[in-house]
């Protein structure tokens, strides 16, 4: 259990995830996990928890990263730098212009203000990184794009191999999905967690490798870590994307009037 902010933050060593809520207005906020490596969330959630979240940040990623500094990967470079960029994301969608799209229900024009907030130009892999976990439940389509480019500038990094594994996962690409996953356990076997192992037996059993399937289910024990692989596989598998379905109810209200008038 660690402290972060007013907030008790119960951290599932299993998956590298937390559930918790924090106080917002008097209401208590229920926000999601941490799908991987860093946020896998609405842009609104982000904007809710930081900078509380910041203790959170530094103890997740450090925990996350000490199996693979052996490997050449500079955990401390990497955990500075998401903190870094996620705060000036935070900051971006703290302004009162771009908070009121969401109000308003805009979530594309909220969702553009963040993305142009830095111009293509002089994004760098960590914008792009941040970026497509911030966009990864509502803006799927833009998410993959996004770690597409975190991809093209830092291939070999480890969060970027697993989380382009669980958008090809997500997207039904089987055998892509399997080869990044392949790849993460092989190249960074000390890192691998019960999660990454029970996606993995699943692109093996549709890929038709049953005993590579047998041998990755062994590992994930789900006996000991069901509910953080539950929770991962609601990850790729759930349709629910509220700001996005408000965002439609709302065009459709505005039409309907329009139509009225």
């Amino acid at each position: 259990m660690v402290e972060a902010g007013n907030s008790a933050v119960p951290v599932c060593n299993a998956c590298v995830c937390a559930d918790f809520s924090v106080e917002l207005g008097g209401m208590s906020q229920a926000l999601p996990c941490l799908h991987t490596s860093v946020i896998s969330m609405s842009a609104r959630s982000l904007k809710r928890v930081l900078p509380d979240r910041a203790a959170l940040f530094a103890w997740v990623m450090l925990g996350m990263l000490m199996p693979i500094c052996s490997l050449a990967f500079d955990a401390e470079v990497f955990d500075a730098e998401i903190e870094r960029h996620a705060r000036a994301y935070d900051a971006i969608a703290r302004e009162d212009a771009v908070e009121g799209l969401l109000t308003a229900g805009d979530l594309d024009s909220f969702h553009g203000r963040l993305i142009g907030s830095v111009p293509d130009a002089d994004k760098s892999f960590y914008n792009y990184f941040v970026l497509g976990n911030l966009l990864f439940k509502e803006a799927r389509q833009q998410s993959f794009e996004l770690m597409l480019k975190a991809e093209s500038l830092e291939p070999e990094n480890p969060f970027v191999i697993y989380e382009r594994g669980i958008h090809e996962h997500r997207q039904g690409n089987c055998v892509a999905a399997i080869d990044y996953y392949r790849r993460f356990h092989e190249l960074y076997p000390e890192f691998s967690n019960p999660v990454s192992w029970a996606y993995r037996t699943h692109r093996a059993l549709r890929t038709g490798h049953l005993v590579e399937a047998m041998s990755a289910w062994q590992q994930a024990d789900f006996g000991r870590q069901h509910t953080a692989i539950e929770k991962g596989m609601h990850t790729i598998f759930s349709e629910s994307r509220p700001h996005s379905d408000r965002q439609s109810l709302t065009k459709r209200w505005w039409t309907f009037r329009i139509a009225l008038c």
